[in-house]
């Protein structure tokens, strides 16, 4: 996927491990370190317990990263930022539970999902999708499974909190369509080894609110990212 920008700028990633770590590092292991780089504006802003030796960016077959916090799709939109340039390297992200207030990341060296399907998902969607209006349990059903029976965790009509597994990729994209189509704020941490907690806020769709009101949509999102997006994700450097 190629997104244009102006200005590109490349934030510390794959080059910082190996210039201050000295990790044994794949070609793979550089996409995700890049990648991680760009999402966090820094590899070395990533809690010191991921960057420490037992890290396997050797590994041709799958990357696990460990993160404190969640990871959201506005505002501290990490989750935004990590979608879009896994989609641009050309890897996929799945997102896993850990204990209590931390998220585990699951890279795989699969392909980006071709435009194509990601089409064939987008028409689905607006055929399928259905507006939550402040009750997120179809929402949430829609790209996870809902543990605990569907239990909500915590909410009011802006505002829930529900138990999920895992969400792999496609299904993370899913998830990032819907949040922007809808003007829904969704944020992912960790609940347990087996589950998340995903808290989705309903967003205003009223002309001039504010940016805290607004959710910008997916191309709006993509474009305002696109200079942090659109940089060379098989660089050492």
């Amino acid at each position: 996927m190629t997104i244009e920008a102006k200005a590109p700028t490349k934030y510390a990633g794959a080059g910082w491990l190996q210039n201050h770590e000295k990790f044994s590092i794949s070609k793979f292991g550089v996409k995700v370190a890049n990648v991680l780089g760009q999402t966090f504006l820094g590899i070395y802003h990533i809690d010191a317990a991921v960057l420490n030796k037992k890290m396997l960016w050797g590994s041709y077959v799958v990357i696990c990263v460990t993160i404190h916090g969640g990871l959201a799709t506005y505002d501290f939109d990490l989750l935004s930022r990590l979608v879009f340039c896994c989609r641009a390297a050309g890897i996929g992200v799945s997102i896993h539970g850990s204990f209590k207030g931390y998220t585990k990341l699951v890279f795989t060296p699969e392909d980006s999902t071709p435009e194509s399907v990601m089409g064939a998902t987008t028409v689905e969607i607006q055929e399928s999708s259905v507006d939550p209006k402040g009750d997120f349990l179809e929402f949430a059903s829609r790209f996870s499974r809902v543990r605990d029976g569907g239990h909500l965790i915590w909410g009011d009509k802006n505002s829930q909190v529900y138990s999920v597994e895992r969400i792999h990729w496609l299904n993370l994209q899913v998830m990032m369509m819907q949040c922007h189509k809808y003007c829904i704020r969704g944020s992912l941490v960790g609940r347990s080894n087996y589950s998340l907690e995903a808290h989705f806020t309903q967003r205003t769709l009223q002309d001039g609110g504010s940016i805290y009101e607004r959710h910008p949509s997916w191309s709006q999102h993509q474009e305002d990212l696109a200079g942090l997006i659109n940089v060379d994700y098989t660089s050492i450097d």
